[in-house]
């Protein structure tokens, strides 16, 4: 299942990584933050925030 979320990451090089990973369900990217919205799975979101030391720091209602 995927979810809308904003996750936002401390690194550039994590923040690029994981761009590439989710590239085609990305909403929004903002550089400045280093966050990224994406309609992403489960699993994606656990890898940043388990793998990339990742934040999710929006989620939206469905």
């Amino acid at each position: 299942m995927k979810r809308k979320v904003t996750i936002q990451f401390q690194t550039p090089q994590d923040f690029t990584r994981f761009r590439s990973l989710v590239d085609n369900n990305i909403i929004e990217k903002d550089l400045i933050n280093l966050s990224i919205t994406c309609n992403c799975s489960d699993k994606e979101v656990a890898y940043a925030m388990n793998y990339l030391d990742a934040k999710v720091i929006q989620e939206f209602p469905e």
